[in-house]
């Protein structure tokens, strides 16, 4: 299994996920999360550390701006 960073929005990162088999990837996924605010329930932006935190996350090879 695996799972990457490939893209920072103001409020949101993108997630692409993948299942391999015997070497062979047999499912993938991409998934959008949105920090919210919890008093408003809205949509928020990344604060830098949020950022930082996923640096280690970013796939390789994708320019996540």
């Amino acid at each position: 299994m695996g799972l990457g960073v490939s893209k920072f929005g103001r409020t949101s990162v993108t997630f692409d996920q993948v299942v391999f088999s015997e070497g062979i990837c047999v499912a993938s996924a991409r998934s959008v999360s949105v920090l919210l605010d919890e008093a408003t329930r809205k949509p928020t932006p990344l604060t830098p550390e949020i950022l930082a935190k996923f640096q280690p996350w970013i796939r390789r090879g994708v320019d996540p701006t």
